[in-house]
């Protein structure tokens, strides 16, 4: 009996001893303010903005020799042709740069993670998404603002992924409360 009770008392003991931190981040909402996502978004929309003024201008110039009579009905055709192919090639060019350089922050974003959960001690963090992979979190275990303010912190230094900080002991209590 004696050793029954012993027993009891030490699988009591490992089982509260090994408590998983669990967390979980919004991924919609940290892409929507994640600095180098809201950088990217200006910087395509402007390159988008000058692309458009660029075929814009030549198309115009073209209009404009042709109504002068220094360009003939072939050469206008020949040049417009020319001209929507580079529109097309330089088009999908800057799309695939935006779509490279998303891709890169969302691996940063990952990776930002990654070293967040082990520096802080979490052995699992969710990402939540519209789709469902986290129906319900308690506020306690949602670290999207943490993780959005330490990114971008990160962002500003110039370190995207290195120096994920510590989180200070009332968040660590406040996420031991909510298990």
């Amino acid at each position: 009996m004696k050793n029954l009770i012993i027993a009891l008392v030490a699988i009591v003991t490992l089982t509260s001893c090994n408590q998983q931190k669990i967390g979980y981040v919004d991924l919609s909402k940290m892409m929507k303010d994640y600095d180098a996502v809201k950088d990217l978004e200006k910087e395509m929309e402007q390159k988008s903005k000058d692309f458009q003024a660029k075929y814009q201008q030549i198309a115009a110039d073209m209009d404009a020799q042709a109504k002068a009579g220094k360009l003939s009905q072939a050469d206008y055709q020949k040049q417009g042709q020319e001209l929507q192919m580079a529109y097309q090639q330089e088009g999908g060019a800057l799309q695939a740069d935006s779509e490279e350089r998303s891709n890169k922050i969302i691996e940063d974003v990952k990776e930002f993670v990654k070293e967040y959960a082990k520096k802080n001690g979490y052995n699992f963090v969710f990402g939540a998404s519209e789709s469902g992979n986290v129906l319900y979190g308690d506020e306690k275990a949602d670290l999207t603002e943490k993780l959005i303010e330490a990114i971008n912190k990160d962002l500003k230094e110039g370190d995207k992924t290195e120096k994920a900080p510590k989180e200070g002991k009332e968040v660590a209590k406040d996420t031991a409360k909510a298990k």
